[in-house]
């Protein structure tokens, strides 16, 4: 990780597909930063992913959201409230382009930590693949003095 861990982070995820919900949730050390504009959070992945390994930047503004996955498995997802977007997803059995739209967006994360949410669905040549829910609340570490 390019910085120190300054936070804790609770980190949900639900997807929705033909074969039914697919929900995890785990906890972790992690960055993050955020301004009026944009809010930054990175963290590593873990065996309960499927992307031990990886690392996660996740960069938010009140339209879009956009994850990046780097490591062994590389992705990036675009989420935009005004249009769907073409991203390269990136799996343990494959890389692929999938169409993402987005559902919703709501960052309420300041300097002194909170929450993002946002939803999205997946599509790959005009087919559903899955609706996705994620969620991660920020709470930074204290200092020591």
């Amino acid at each position: 990780m390019k910085k120190n861990n300054n936070c804790f982070l609770k980190i949900n995820s639900i997807s929705y597909d033909c074969n039914g919900e697919f929900p995890i949730d785990f906890y972790s050390k992690g960055y993050f930063e955020s301004n009026e504009d944009k809010t930054i959070i990175r963290y590593e992945e873990t065996e309960l992913t499927g992307y031990k390994g990886c690392t996660v930047e996740i960069t938010a503004s009140k339209d879009e959201v956009v994850v990046r996955r780097s490591g062994e498995i590389i992705s990036t997802l675009t989420i935009n409230l005004y249009h769907p977007c073409i991203c390269v997803y990136g799996t343990p059995i494959g890389t692929f382009d999938v169409m993402v739209k987005a559902i919703s967006i709501k960052n309420q994360i300041t300097s002194q930590g909170g929450k993002l949410t946002f939803e999205y669905e997946l599509a790959n040549e005009n087919e559903p693949l899955s609706s996705n829910f994620f969620s991660i609340q920020v709470k930074p570490r204290k200092s020591a003095k």
